[in-house]
């Protein structure tokens, strides 16, 4: 990778800036419930671990919007798109495509819990002097926030970004 090459890439000219991939988003993020289940999330910590070293990252971010929520347009891997693309539903509320999500809460923790280890043991093996940084795109709503165990996320995360244009739209019941 040209851009994080240490002795030509922009690392060469700017050694102190870090490099971070993000994962997910919007419409990525209803793949995210299936990715920690039980049934796949040691491919997903290893596939995560891997690209980042692979390409010279500093760490990774993820973007789940939002855990414990369907997107009506983006609906579970194979399902059909139904209701408003911008619009979600509380899975531990409503009834959803994905049953599965009402889990999300527990399987994120124990997801970024097993990232994080499995990072350390990465850093151990090549005696890398930098912890690699983990954070995520966290909500701003209350509903969205409750809904974490942000006590054991925040023992794996380096830091979290609040997603602060998330605090006011046009879900809001006055302007």
């Amino acid at each position: 990778n040209q851009l994080l090459n240490p002795k030509t890439g922009v690392r060469a000219k700017y050694p102190h800036l870090k490099f971070v991939i993000s994962i997910g988003g919007w419409y990525d993020s209803n793949f995210f419930s299936f990715a920690v289940s039980d049934k796949y999330r040691t491919n997903f910590v290893q596939s995560v671990v891997k690209y980042v070293v692979a390409f010279g990252f500093d760490g990774v971010d993820f973007d789940w919007e939002y855990p414990a929520f369907e997107h009506g347009g983006e609906p579970a891997p194979g399902a059909p798109k139904k209701g408003d693309p911008e619009g979600i539903t509380d899975c531990t509320t409503d009834t959803c495509q994905a049953p599965s999500r009402k889990d999300d809460a527990a399987n994120y923790a124990k997801f970024l819990t097993e990232v994080r280890a499995a990072f350390t043991k990465e850093e151990q093996r090549t005696n890398r002097a930098d912890k690699y940084i983990m954070s995520i795109a966290g909500p701003a709503g209350k509903d969205k926030l409750e809904k974490l165990d942000l006590k054991t996320m925040c023992e794996a995360l380096t830091y979290v970004n609040v997603m602060a244009y998330d605090m006011h739209g046009s879900f809001d019941a006055t302007n």
